[in-house]
């Protein structure tokens, strides 16, 4: 599972990939399909590691380092 965490003005991102949408839903072209199920298995990777806040997603990167 790949992704990045980025803090930008005192809130914490994680950022899955990148794709510019131009149609009204993620789900009508297949790029940005693609990029929502990665934020979906970012979800869930982060819920099946109890991570529900910023001090849980430190506390996975402090595990990780």
């Amino acid at each position: 599972m790949k992704f990045e965490d980025v803090l930008h003005n005192g809130k914490l991102w994680s950022v899955t990939g990148g794709a510019i949408k131009l149609t009204h839903t993620m789900a009508e072209r297949q790029h940005t399909l693609e990029e929502l199920n990665k934020m979906e298995q970012v979800r869930n990777y982060l819920i099946d590691n109890g991570v529900f806040d910023s001090s849980g997603l430190k506390e996975l990167n402090s595990e990780d380092a």
